[in-house]
């Protein structure tokens, strides 16, 4: 009976919508307390929320469509959970954020600066959904001799970036059963010449993410009370995470490089950082000058 429980518990924990939804949920509950100190009804983040998970979802709807095709003959339901990433929903609650607070007539500063620790903290819940499943997976930790023999330059420039970062006895190390992501590019790979019950060790980059995104989230929590000026928390909030997404995807397996051996993702981390650089300094200029006349 006891090991039954344990399964059920182990299938409902690796179900990424499961994760997905508590983020939704402390994201909203969140939101809603920090707006109601800067003078906003809470019952605009409900709307604001509601209105951005249709913008999300038809964007990655669209994507899903330009990339797979409408096809007749996958079924009805495949429709209903459209396929994206991180930098499509991130600009759909942008584009909808600013939508909103121009039609309802609302600061969109106080918008983003309430909503951001909360998304934040819905991203905590994703990769902790991604830990979970399998994906979004670590550099291998084992010896590189091993990984020489079987991988070209590429491929081992993807999954063993750093290699002093990774000897075969990094205590943080971790395994996934089969059938996962990461166990899957393994043997796509060729490292497992027989079946075997879990991967090779990796670093639990999910958990290195979710851990210092936590932090983040903790720290704006307590920083935004202290504000002084408008968009300050919103792009603390948005360099911060910048600086952690750049920072681990040295240690990510599953992105490649595309550009003077970064990838994608921290060709846009780095954007996004030296924007909210940018934005912090010019509002932080902005108020100095209000405050001299």
């Amino acid at each position: 009976m006891f090991d039954q429980l344990i399964s059920v518990l182990v299938a409902v924990l690796t179900r990424s919508d499961l994760w997905l939804i508590v983020g939704l949920l402390l994201a909203w509950l969140v939101a809603r307390h920090l707006v109601r100190g800067a003078g906003v009804s809470a019952y605009h983040v409900d709307g604001l929320m509601g209105s951005c998970l249709v913008t999300v979802f038809v964007l990655l709807l669209m994507v899903t469509l330009a990339r797979d095709g409408a096809s007749t003959a996958r079924p009805w339901t495949y429709w209903l959970r459209p396929r994206g990433d991180v930098t499509i929903a991130f600009m759909a609650l942008v584009i909808t954020t600013v939508l909103y607070a121009r039609v309802r007539r609302i600061p969109c500063a106080t918008l983003a600066d309430a909503g951001t620790p909360g998304v934040l903290l819905l991203l905590v819940c994703a990769r902790l959904g991604c830990f979970m499943r399998g994906c979004c997976w670590g550099d291998l930790c084992v010896d590189p001799a091993l990984l020489g023999h079987q991988l070209d330059a590429a491929t081992l420039a993807r999954v063993h970036s750093l290699p002093w970062l990774c000897p075969t006895n990094w205590p943080l190390a971790v395994t996934f059963p089969r059938g996962t992501p990461a166990y899957l590019d393994q043997v796509f790979m060729g490292l497992m010449p027989q079946p075997m019950l879990r991967s090779l060790p990796c670093h639990p980059v999910q958990l290195y993410e979710a851990a210092l995104t936590a932090g983040l989230a903790v720290a704006l929590l307590w920083y935004y009370p202290r504000r002084r000026f408008p968009w300050q928390v919103a792009s603390a909030g948005l360099g911060g995470y910048a600086v952690i997404r750049f920072g681990l995807e040295f240690l990510r397996a599953d992105h490649p490089a595309v550009w003077c051996g970064l990838t994608f993702v921290q060709v846009i981390s780095a954007f996004c950082a030296v924007t909210a650089g940018m934005w912090w300094a010019a509002r932080r200029h902005s108020r100095c000058s209000a405050a001299q006349k």
